[in-house]
């Protein structure tokens, strides 16, 4: 997903299989914001996107740069922030 030309406003769907059940599900993702994002591994400007799958919410911050790295993701139960990056090429 981190691939896909992101800006603020931007919307695209993704397809999952869900093994157990032999389904796909849609999963719409919309660029919402771009903002400061601190975490322990350092501060970048982000990418806000929200994901919803059917009436689930969840959020992933990727940075505003060429890496595109997943800073922070926040699922309304679990918050991961980035803490260290090894062997990024």
């Amino acid at each position: 997903m981190r691939a896909y030309p992101f800006k603020v406003g931007a919307k695209f769907t993704i397809y999952d299989a869900i093994a157990s059940t032999a389904q796909i599900a849609p999963i719409t993702n919309k660029v919402v914001s771009k903002e400061k994002v601190i975490v322990p591994y350092r501060e970048a400007e982000c990418f806000k996107v929200e994901l919803k799958a059917g009436p689930s919410k969840q959020y992933i911050w990727y940075s505003d740069d060429e890496n595109r790295l997943l800073y922070q993701y926040d699922n309304g139960k679990l918050v991961y922030k980035l803490k260290k990056v090894e062997n990024n090429k």
